[in-house]
């Protein structure tokens, strides 16, 4: 099964439409952040990559392996700023920390750790609390007895000198105790260094057992194979460096093994940190059977302990055995975790700390990165004031430059990204204006008057963009890259309760032979924002073509055309339960869409006929008879007569239903209801305006109010196909096809619809009233590309 793209508002919501289409058991392949949300590519259980993916996978693994460590450093600096100013603002924290660094604990422990440590403990609380997280993490260690049981293979391995030969004469001692000389076999692989094995030869003498020497895996497994079932061998690794090449044919030697061999590796306490690191990093990686813990070496000789510790943290090594000496065998202990962990948390000797750093250099260096991470924000916020300084500069006057701060700036571009029909336009005016002016063509006075720019509209359009629908697929490879995917919309469609869908038409002011009318579908939710234009559609003499892949070379009428959009918008998932609103009445249209099973609205005009109580009469005649009621419209961003509630328009809504029918030649009565809304201002009454609308029996009708809220809302819509018209000018000496550019000026007309319901004194609204230099509605289209044109800049 291929990957499936899921886009959801957040990330619960993301994965809640994962686990309904693929199940529990998805697969998440990749998560990221885009604008309006989150996506998520995922599979089902049986998906398996494709062979094409995975060659391009393969070639582009150097790309791929530089992001991964710029994500890995990004990452790390990130990590870092948030562990310095945990120290600097608290100081207990500092203070175990410096406590913990002096024992021998590496900071990427302490780092883990600490950030966890509880807040309000301080002094020996913090510090015991920090003693209990040490010995919970140490791998727990199993008996001595179950170890070094009969039969079992053990070998060890490690670098040079840290006191393999020595450890297995310890062991060898123990066993010898336990079964006696015969139930002990000696090995060595060390044939490099001259008279490596006569030690062990001499330790073998002493101990009664019998010694052997492994060149190879042959003779390795010869002396496997001559074991008795109790005898148990003890295998002496060569001591190379930890860089030594030898070491993985050693551990090529003890994988060829016939019997399972169990490793331990031997770490010398007295070693550095780092060193102890890159010793068990090598020996954990270097193809040989698994370590099955370490033995710690000489740690009579070590000022600090903690270092070997964390290293057993951190690769998760049981430390088996500590060596506290050179005595055979007395020298050879097993403690447990927490003896550990207090022989390296105990005071010691007061001494010069060479290699730690003091409480005065941590303090210093304290100060240091908290000015550090202070300057640096500080640094950034002038630079982007001082950019946006002048970048104001190129529009507005000096009264609104003035008034104009940084902080509206950023809060309008947030705005931006977090609305999704506004986040869509703005992905669309990203496409047009990067492949117009070229991705390396970004310096702010192209970017803040491009819109200007773009308002000159050609006089003759060349014949290379004449609308032809000769060719149904015309303009549809652009259309397919710049438009949003249907997921997207979909996504946001999920998430409403019901959805409203304005199917409008606008025609262009000047006819011939190229477009001469634009459709679209605008959607919109229950609380009246606008979600998407998901199809939009164009016709002129030479034909009719929508977005949605249909085409006819005859001009479809109007009615034709919104017919086809909404078959095709309930083909959709989601949108079965949609309202349809028509702007104007379409007897055969609504006739058809009833067929449907769709519950639809259809504005009309006062003089439509219609029959009430089998006689005919005319919407405005029945509305003047009805009973009016006040409506409630809370939460519902709508405008009376092209203005913002609370603007200073005192209107009042009224509204009355009552029963009608619909009567044609030849065919069925339509039951209908009319709803008629009177907008009445008190303080204008020379304002007031009524709307008229017949609405299917489907419609909702038991919210009351509802009604008067859906034809409020699609008398409103039509302002955003106005604005299309607006930004079809300002585009149209782009070189894509007619559908794309009706496309995107439908887009980008519903974000200016949007634009335009946003509270005035809102940071967006004055933002793009500066930029346009006028605060007049008709001028938000060139107010929107103008601010779209400020955030790309910004962001850049």
């Amino acid at each position: 099964m291929k990957a499936s793209r899921f886009v959801g508002s957040t990330n619960r919501e993301a994965l809640r439409q994962v686990r309904l289409a693929l199940g529990p058991d998805a697969i998440i392949l990749s998560n990221r952040r885009i604008n309006g949300g989150v996506e998520i590519m995922a599979a089902d259980s049986g998906w398996t990559p494709d062979a094409t993916v995975i060659g391009a996978a393969g070639e582009d693994s150097s790309v791929l392996s530089k992001l991964g460590e710029m994500r890995e450093a990004l990452e790390s600096r990130m990590q870092a700023l948030m562990w310095g100013n945990q120290l600097c603002d608290t100081p207990s924290v500092a203070s175990l920390y410096q406590t913990l660094l002096e024992c021998g604990f590496s900071t990427a422990l302490l780092h883990a750790m600490l950030k966890r440590l509880p807040a309000g403990l301080a002094g020996h609380a913090a510090q015991q609390w920090a003693r209990d997280q040490l010995v919970s993490h140490l791998p727990p260690v199993e008996n001595d007895e179950n170890f070094l049981q009969p039969g079992a293979l053990i070998a060890l391995v490690g670098p040079t000198g840290v006191g393999k030969t020595t450890t297995i004469a310890k062991l060898a001692a123990r066993c010898v105790r336990r079964t006696g000389p015969t139930g002990l076999v000696l090995a060595t692989t060390d044939t490099w260094r001259i008279g490596a094995h006569e030690q062990l030869m001499l330790y073998g003498k002493m101990l009664g057992v019998p010694v052997h020497v492994a060149r190879d895996e042959i003779e390795l497994n010869h002396i496997i194979q001559g074991l008795e079932p109790v005898q148990t061998l003890l295998i002496d690794n060569v001591g190379v460096s930890q860089r030594d090449r030898r070491v993985r044919a050693q551990a090529a030697l003890m994988a060829a093994a016939v019997r399972p061999v169990q490793r331990l590796l031997v770490m010398n306490a007295a070693s550095h940190g780092d060193t102890l690191d890159d010793v068990a990093q090598t020996y954990s990686s270097d193809g040989g059977p698994p370590l099955q813990g370490c033995v710690v070496s000489k740690v009579d000789e070590t000022i600090r302990l903690g270092a070997v510790l964390d290293t057993a943290i951190r690769f998760q090594l049981p430390i088996r055995y500590v060596s506290v000496g050179q005595r055979v065998p007395e020298d050879l202990a097993c403690p447990t975790a927490a003896v550990l962990v207090d022989q390296a948390l105990a005071p010691r000797r007061r001494s010069p700390t060479l290699y730690v750093p003091s409480e005065a250099d941590l303090a210093a260096l304290l100060k240091l990165g908290k000015n550090g991470c202070e300057q640096e924000p500080q640094s950034a916020k002038m630079q982007r004031r001082h950019v946006l300084s002048g970048l104001l500069a190129l529009a507005g006057t000096a009264a609104d430059k003035a008034v104009l701060s940084g902080e509206e700036v950023e809060a309008a571009c947030h705005h931006i990204a977090e609305t999704p029909v506004l986040a869509a336009a703005y992905s669309v005016w990203c496409d047009r204006a990067h492949r117009q002016a070229g991705k390396n063509a970004s310096s702010a006075q192209e970017n803040l008057t491009k819109s200007t720019s773009l308002s000159s509209p050609s006089n003759a359009p060349s014949a290379s963009r004449s609308f032809n629908l000769s060719n149904p697929s015309y303009g549809l490879e652009s259309l397919s890259s710049s438009t949003s995917s249907s997921e997207d919309w979909l996504t946001h469609v999920a998430a409403q309760q019901r959805i409203f869908a304005a199917h409008l038409q606008a025609n262009m002011p000047v006819y011939g032979q190229w477009v001469e009318q634009l459709g679209a579908v605008l959607l919109f939710g229950a609380d009246g924002q606008a979600i998407a234009s998901p199809t939009q559609s164009v016709r002129g003499a030479a034909g009719w073509q929508s977005s949605c892949g249909a085409a006819s070379v005859r001009a479809l009428s109007p009615a034709e055309a919104m017919l086809h959009q909404v078959k095709w918008s309930v083909s959709q998932p989601g949108m079965t339960d949609t309202i349809h609103y028509f702007a104007g009445f379409k007897p055969n249209l609504v006739r058809h869409v009833q067929e449907l099973e769709q519950i639809w609205i259809s504005a009309v005009t006062p003089s439509t006929a219609i029959w009430v109580n089998d006689e005919m009469t005319t919407v405005a005649a029945l509305a003047r008879n009805l009973d009016y009621r006040p409506v409630t419209l809370p939460e519902f961003p709508v405008f009376y007569m092209g203005k913002p509630r609370g603007s200073g328009i005192d209107m009042q809504p009224w509204v009355g239903e009552h029963r009608v029918c619909l009567v044609a030649r030849g065919q069925a009565l339509l039951s209908a209801w009319l709803v008629a809304l009177r907008l009445m201002g008190r303080s204008e009454p020379h304002k007031d305006k009524t709307l008229y609308a017949l609405v299917s029996q489907r419609f909702p009708f038991s919210e009351r109010d509802y009604a008067a809220r859906c034809l409020l809302l699609g008398h409103e819509s039509g302002s955003a196909m106005r604005y299309a018209l607006r930004l079809w000018r300002l585009l149209n000496n782009d070189s894509t096809g007619q559908l794309v550019m009706a496309s995107h000026a439908i887009r980008l007309g519903l974000a200016a619809w949007q634009l335009s319901r946003t509270v005035e004194n809102t940071p967006i609204r004055r933002v793009a009233s500066v930029l346009a230099g006028l605060k007049a509605e008709t001028d938000l289209p060139s107010a929107l590309l103008k601010l779209f044109a400020l955030k790309d800049t910004l962001q850049r």
